[in-house]
């Protein structure tokens, strides 16, 4: 019996599925490396907000042509910010954003560094997207054409309205992880020429006149 449970486990785990659960769960690690991380979120309490606020469009019908009309775009603008940032990796700041750093200093992370962080926000950020507009994508055609919704529906309709509120207020979360990125890039422009004037000092040429 534990054979059996042995082999269907060592099968299930070379699937494509399995490999996909472990990079969905590599992700969600690096991105809320806590447990309650995602329910201390403010952007969580905001979208929430937004949509108790905006009560009057999710309550009726039309509001997946907002989904449709704004996350295609914002998908676009996501993958191509995510390969302009990956090219990052190749170069000489992206050595120093890749670093762990050592167990006692300030740029210690239990887990990964700087850049991987960065690429599990983009991944998060663009799956949020993406589960959003299949979201809408499921429940445009349950709505009615006409009057309030009511029942399952509501729920479906408000659920789904806020995971959509939810994919647009990350844009500012993405931001600030580039503004922070940024800060890096700034302290590592300062750091070379620092390290360019100290060379140039070295390599000046002594005074040889002979006395």
């Amino acid at each position: 019996m534990k054979q059996t449970g042995q082999k269907l486990k060592e099968k299930f785990c070379s699937t494509q599925w399995w490999g996909l659960f472990c990079v969905i769960r590599k992700i969600v690690t690096i991105h809320l490396p806590e447990k309650w991380d995602f329910l201390r979120s403010p952007y969580l309490l905001i979208s929430f907000l937004v949509l108790c606020l905006s009560w009057p469009t999710w309550t009726c019908t039309g509001w997946t042509s907002k989904v449709f009309a704004i996350i295609p775009s914002l998908l676009s603008f996501s993958a191509a910010g995510y390969a302009i940032w990956f090219t990052f990796g190749t170069t000489s700041f992206g050595e120093q954003l890749s670093e762990i750093g050592k167990k006692g200093e300030a740029s210690y992370r239990k887990l990964d560094s700087f850049f991987m962080e960065m690429n599990a926000a983009f991944v998060f950020f663009i799956g949020t997207q993406l589960l959003s507009l299949l979201l809408a994508l499921i429940a445009d055609p349950w709505l009615p054409e006409k009057g309030p919704l009511t029942g399952f529906i509501l729920v479906v309709s408000a659920f789904s309205y806020w995971f959509f509120l939810y994919a647009v207020c990350l844009i500012f979360a993405i931001a600030l992880k580039i503004f922070q990125s940024a800060i890096s890039l700034e302290i590592y422009h300062d750091n070379q020429r620092k390290i360019k004037k100290t060379e140039n000092n070295e390599e000046e040429p002594k005074d040889d006149t002979i006395q």
